[in-house]
């Protein structure tokens, strides 16, 4: 009787080692569930546990900080929780930040967490009570597909502006009729090319799938089914073999869903690695925030406000609004906006 998404709110991990900080960013999570700890097994498990975003805190930049952050991530799956990482500002998160293998952990200044923290979670979490669009952004956002396989993800995932009236494809045909493409050079590049190792009957169906039990509310299965253009019959077979339970099962215990569907994507996706990234050498700049008229500039000062770069997936910088960050080392000063590449002086 009830949609996933009526379930999936925000359930938030937090792991910090410094208690006033940790006690300040629980604060600021209050309105959500968040499971608060200090010990990283007990981080881990809130993570298989079904947590849609993993809030990171530490203190300082260190290599094995960053394996630890990469290993938690790919433990995940490509269809696990968003990591939120929160830092201070130093010229090497500043480095760490730029590098292209580790995009996909979005980054918070220490000195402004308190503040965005809320509102970066707000943006994320929607995302997770459909996890399959989460997969195909994060397949779109992997490296570079044959645009064939591109327009595919985003159809099958329903990636780009779906308000609900999108329904699913249901076939391989249906699929080629939808994005234009010949059934038969579809069926030749997701073989040869795609990310995804599975038949693409089986991607379609499970996504299909997921959508049903996304869209179960007061009406019966086969009005799911009918709107589908399928019989029930069909829903109750993809369930059995892709969830090992009834329909009926699956739309009470919707974390059991996530679960297998994560499992599978963890089995069936490559991504490309951020093993073989290397690590930037920290170095010691001093910070300070840069004023409107340039004055007041100089060697210390207050802490500096700066957005969350990179942006969560689907995010832009509201209209008009800038704000800029001057950063100081032994060389000349250079005046640098977040959202762009962030030249090191």
């Amino acid at each position: 009787m009830f949609a996933i998404c009526t379930y999936l709110t925000a359930m938030v991990g937090l792991y910090c080692n410094k208690p006033e900080t940790r006690r300040r960013l629980g604060e600021a999570l209050a309105s959500v569930d968040c499971r608060t700890t200090d010990c990283r097994k007990t981080f881990q498990e809130s993570l298989l546990g079904g947590a849609s975003v993993a809030v990171v805190a530490l203190e300082q930049y260190s290599r094995e900080d960053i394996r630890w952050l990469r290993t938690m991530s790919a433990q995940g799956g490509p269809a696990g929780p968003s990591f939120v990482l929160i830092v201070p500002v130093s010229l090497a998160w500043v480095q760490w930040v730029r590098s292209s293998g580790d995009n996909g952990f979005q980054v918070i200044w220490a000195e402004e967490a308190h503040e965005r923290l809320m509102g970066v979670i707000a943006r994320i979490d929607p995302l997770h009570q459909d996890p399959v669009c989460v997969l195909g952004q994060r397949l779109l956002a992997g490296g570079a597909l044959h645009w064939s396989l591109a327009k595919v993800i985003r159809r099958v995932c329903r990636t780009e502006g779906d308000d609900g009236s999108l329904l699913p494809v249901t076939s391989v045909t249906a699929l080629a009729e939808d994005t234009k493409l010949n059934p038969r050079a579809l069926r030749r590049y997701w073989n040869v090319e795609s990310p995804v190792h599975c038949t693409l009957k089986e991607f379609i169906s499970r996504a299909m799938l997921m959508w049903a039990l996304r869209e179960r509310r007061s009406v019966n299965w086969g009005s799911v089914a009918g709107r589908l253009g399928v019989r029930r019959r069909t829903l109750e077979r993809y369930s059995a073999r892709f969830l090992d339970c009834t329909l009926a099962v699956a739309g009470r215990d919707p974390q059991r869903v996530i679960r297998r569907f994560g499992k599978w994507a963890a089995e069936v996706v490559e991504l490309p690695s951020t093993e073989s990234v290397e690590f930037p050498e920290p170095a010691k700049p001093v910070f300070v925030p840069a004023s409107a008229t340039g004055q007041g500039i100089g060697q210390t000062g207050p802490a500096v406000p700066m957005v969350s770069w990179p942006a969560p997936p689907g995010y832009r910088l509201p209209q008009g609004e800038k704000q800029e960050l001057v950063v100081f080392t032994q060389q000349r000063p250079r005046r640098l906006h977040p959202w762009r590449s962030l030249p090191v002086a």
